[in-house]
């Protein structure tokens, strides 16, 4: 089972600022987040070591060669099939789909490397997606109720989205006065506990993660100047 801090995770929304565009068949715009993006949410939810993925086949649909401005270039297309595996408490979670990728370049060997790079990627995606908004699925989604645009957005709608304020909005807000007020204000080691779990339960989450570390160094600092005073 996933944990309850994973869970929240995954139930947020995607943000609109991470969302791209390209263009897809009969020159429509299609969404789509990147590869990056989805990498970095994986290792942020799963943990670095708590997911994987493997390619199971590659295969070549096409070769042959594109017009250019600079002339005919050798040109690619393949299919990638990749398994994925996610590790949910003493289980496995294993999804797998397939990505399709173009490559074209001046030589034939970068051109189908090219396009197997983007066929893998394409495919990880893929079986990301099955985990909910945060890998794009909201994408799907033409109401597109489950993208969340944090530009301008209050602590409180962030929290309700399950996504990050960013540290200016945070501050605009007045969220880092509020924290540090509940830290400084505390008394006793009991007191600065209780605030600290206070903090946990109806900060943490939405914090800036450049906040994260700062903040745990504050309450650390602060308790062992009670403690001393204890003594």
């Amino acid at each position: 089972m996933f944990t309850e801090e994973q869970i929240y995770k995954l139930s947020g929304k995607l943000l609109k600022t991470v969302v791209e565009k390209r263009k897809g068949s009969g020159g429509m715009e299609l969404d789509y987040i990147p590869s990056w993006y989805a990498i970095q949410e994986a290792n942020d939810i799963f943990g670095f070591g708590g997911w994987s993925t493997q390619v199971l086949k590659v295969d070549t649909i096409w070769t042959g060669e594109r017009s250019t401005r600079g002339g005919d270039k050798p040109a690619v297309s393949v299919i990638a099939h990749v398994r994925l595996q996610v590790g949910s408490g003493d289980a496995m979670v294993v999804r797998e789909d397939v990505g399709y990728g173009d490559g074209m370049d001046s030589d034939h060997g970068k051109a189908h490397e090219l396009a197997c790079k983007e066929a893998v990627s394409d495919a990880m995606k893929r079986c990301l997606r099955t985990f909910g908004n945060k890998f794009g699925n909201a994408l799907y989604d033409p109401s597109r109720e489950g993208v969340f645009d944090p530009r301008g957005a209050t602590f409180d709608q962030c929290k309700a989205a399950g996504v990050r304020i960013s540290s200016n909005a945070a501050k605009t807000d007045g969220v880092d006065k509020k924290i540090n007020a509940l830290l400084d204000q505390a008394s006793t080691k009991e007191d600065l506990d209780s605030r600290w779990e206070l903090i946990q339960d109806e900060y943490w989450m939405t914090l800036p993660l450049s906040w994260l570390n700062p903040l745990k160094d504050k309450y650390e600092t602060k308790r062992e100047s009670l403690a001393g005073m204890e003594v």
